[in-house]
Formats: C-alpha cells, structure tokens, sequence
C-alpha cells in the first residue's frame, strides 16, 4: 500500500448519521471513489487514533488526529487502496484521562 494523504472534505449532510456509541462506521461503504470518511463520536475532547487493516492485517493507513467533543467525521484518502475488504479501529484518548476503544468495522473499497 502506498502513503495515504488525508485532505480535510466536508462529509454529505445526508450522509451523515451519529454512530451508536461504541462505535464507528466509514461512509460510503462499499467506497466506488478515492474518498470516504471515518465517522465517529466523541464523548469528550482528546485524540482519535485510526488504523485502517487490509485483509491480510497489515496496517494499510493510521491517522492520529486531536479532537474535541461530539460527532466527528475524518477524512480517509483511498487513492492508494486496491479493491477489498479493510478493517477500520479507532482508540480514543481523552485529554481528562481514560479512553475507549471502539468495535472493529469492516468496509469495501470497490474502484
């Protein structure tokens, strides 16, 4: 997998559902373009590390991105992603301590 370059892009208002807490999801899936998002909420300000896995389970992209409280949506460049099924983690840490780490989801790059 080649180097991922993330641009900030502003998800579609109707794409845009607030996950289940816990939870995480990257719209769209199955993903036709070079753009999704990986969307997740927050209950309190701090950092949001995201690995993207291919399915061999090697890391194909990490992001590690500061945060503050709420819905939050980012940006995942799949110009270099081949055609497959990828595992998406996010582990959040909070700035006044602990953190949660939310279920694996499963997408489809499909261009």
């Amino acid at each position: 997998m080649g180097l991922a370059l993330f641009l900030f892009c502003a998800l579609p208002a109707d794409a845009l559902q607030t996950p289940r807490d816990g939870t995480c999801f990257v719209y769209p899936t199955p993903a036709t373009g070079n753009q999704a998002w990986v969307v997740f909420n927050m209950s309190q300000g701090g950092t949001a590390n995201i690995s993207i896995y291919n399915e061999a389970g090697d890391l194909a992209a990490g992001i590690s991105e500061i945060e503050s409280a709420g819905v939050q949506q980012v940006p995942l460049d799949l110009t270099y992603y081949r055609r497959g099924i990828y595992l998406c983690r996010v582990v959040l840490s909070f700035d006044a301590g602990g953190g949660q780490t939310l279920a694996l989801f499963k997408f489809m790059v499909r261009h």
